[in-house]
């Protein structure tokens, strides 16, 4: 789903606002929702983690989509099946190079990079389990995802644009009130990331943003 063909949703509400003003701001609106909602998740992945490296990259599907949060990585001690503890910074960095063992704990450094304890004393498979955001250069989402959410995207763009100070289409009491519609979609589709639609976790299949 374009962010263009979103475009029409828009103008009824503001009126003299360019194209590609209302496309960057249900772009904001889109990055926006996914980091506070994790709600764009692929299927777990592989990571394979060698011997003496704590370092590692978490790839992405496509140069339009960016990595939002690690939510979860299995493998711990050498068990497929057990948590490797997400810790703060603090208490990953603390461990060096004579601390090796089965990965025990991991952080996220950057978007798209982790740092695991201990170094690793041998070849391990991981397996991660990561959230997505669309990089400021994408111009769609998948529809999957648009047609589930676009109307909340709507709602955050138009808050963005009603809110902006000495405009011809400022309007704060419509911006509150699109902003109210907005959080109202985050909180469902966060709550939805987390149990699904029928209590259980959610993973849909990545697809990249264009």
């Amino acid at each position: 789903m374009k962010f263009e063909s979103l475009i029409k949703y828009v103008l009824p509400e503001i009126q003299g606002v360019p194209d590609p003003m209302i496309i960057e701001m249900l772009r904001e609106s889109a990055i926006q929702f996914c980091e506070q909602t994790d709600i764009y998740t692929s299927e777990p992945e592989n990571l394979y983690v060698v011997t003496g490296i704590r370092d590692y990259q978490i790839d992405t599907p496509s140069t339009t989509v960016q990595i939002n949060h690690i939510l979860n990585i299995w493998g711990a001690n050498g068990n497929n099946n057990s948590e490797v503890q997400a810790k703060a910074p603090a208490d990953v960095f603390k461990y060096t190079s004579a601390d090796t063992g089965a990965p025990a704990y991991f952080t996220q450094i950057i978007s798209d990079q982790i740092m695991i304890a201990p170094y690793p004393d041998k070849a391990y498979t991981l397996r991660t389990f990561t959230s997505f955001k669309p990089t400021n250069r994408a111009t769609s989402v998948p529809d999957s995802f648009g047609k589930e959410h676009y109307e909340t995207i709507i709602h955050g763009a138009l808050f963005r644009l009603q809110q902006m100070a000495d405009r011809t289409w400022t309007n704060p009491n419509a911006a509150a009130a699109n902003l109210i519609l907005y959080q109202k979609g985050v909180s469902a589709a966060a709550k939805r990331a987390k149990y699904g639609y029928a209590g259980a976790s959610l993973t849909v299949q990545a697809r990249d943003f264009f």
